[in-house]
């Protein structure tokens, strides 16, 4: 397929204080096997304080665009990031992730033979405090239309889909036509979960492409803002204040294109930010039951499973779930290969 854009891909990786791990992202999109001619790659550093700019300007300064900001947010970085890209496919990278070598070519095949290019692709955890879950994958495809090897069409009218397992940042490929539709995303005080405005507003404007193969590799560890801050009630009340601007936005959008199970499953998603976040101020015995009450109503299998995790992490708290699982995987796991 030719181009009329300088790139195929622009790789935008937003990162703040990540130095231990941007190294590694970065890294990982110079070793795709697809012409280096053929894409570029920005990091938009939100204001590190650590290492980062010195890692980036000693090993990558010819190799990447570095862009430094004031911390402002995810979305943000996001925004800043596609302000100063050219490519015609958008691949977003948290600093703290990185990619399988075959990524690009994988998307660029699929793009040349549906024409479609948006897409969402599997993760596999890295350092999960699950150890039954190596894989972060969307919810089952068995009723969408297979448009590729491994890969299932997701088009606007299955968009309850949606969330039933949200794929991250570092899964989400947006086409520039649709991209120039959504940015630039609404300015919001919340700092992260900006992905959520990728994943809706998206599909809002164009079916994506899911690919049930792995791609890349999300990172679980103790510095990461989105394991730290999901699952607090600051974290709920910014996951609320994100949805509710796609919320208007999609409202807005409306009258020009059907979109009502588009918002309605973002609604669902408010109502279930606002029940986490109320369940936050009551005491745990009184939450068991508030949640027992609301689970009884959940009429799809995959969302009540992704329920119950947070219902565990409200009444167990980070510390003792992690650990609950880390004592899991210690037993159970594998041994080592001597």
């Amino acid at each position: 397929m030719v181009s009329a854009f300088p790139y195929h891909f622009s790789i935008i990786i937003d990162t703040y204080n990540y130095s231990q791990f941007i190294g590694d992202a970065i890294e990982s999109v110079l070793k795709q096997d697809f012409p280096q001619d053929r894409y570029e790659i920005l990091v938009v550093d939100d204001g590190s304080t650590d290492e980062t700019p010195k890692i980036i300007q000693e090993k990558f300064q010819h190799r990447v665009k570095y862009i430094y900001k004031p911390n402002e947010g995810q979305a943000s970085a996001f925004n800043r990031g596609f302000e100063e890209s050219k490519g015609e496919l958008i691949c977003f990278l948290d600093g703290d992730d990185f990619w399988l070598a075959e990524k690009l070519s994988t998307l660029w095949q699929i793009y040349t033979q549906t024409n479609i290019g948006c897409f969402y692709h599997d993760l596999i955890l890295v350092g999960s405090p699950a150890p039954w879950k190596s894989v972060l994958t969307f919810s089952p495809f068995s009723k969408l239309e297979l448009v590729a090897p491994n890969a299932y069409l997701l088009p606007l009218e299955k968009a309850d889909l949606l969330f039933s397992f949200a794929v991250p940042t570092s899964g989400i490929t947006l086409h520039r036509t649709v991209a120039q539709k959504i940015f630039p995303l609404a300015k919001v005080t919340y700092k992260l979960n900006a992905d959520f405005f990728l994943q809706a507003l998206g599909l809002a404007f164009s079916p994506f492409v899911v690919v049930r193969s792995p791609l890349g590799f999300y990172r679980c560890h103790p510095q990461g803002w989105g394991i730290c801050l999901s699952f607090t009630p600051e974290g709920y009340k910014g996951q609320i204040e994100i949805a509710e601007k796609v919320k208007a936005f999609l409202l807005e959008l409306q009258s020009s294109c059907s979109l009502c199970s588009l918002i309605q499953t973002v609604e669902e998603e408010i109502a279930f930010r606002q029940f986490l976040l109320d369940l936050s101020c009551l005491s745990k015995y009184r939450s068991f039951f508030q949640s027992c009450l609301y689970l009884s109503k959940e009429k799809s299998l995959f969302s009540f499973c992704r329920k119950i995790v947070y219902f565990l992490r409200i009444w167990l708290g980070d510390s003792l779930f992690l650990k609950g699982f880390n004592i899991y995987k210690h037993l159970f796991s594998k041994p080592p290969l001597s």
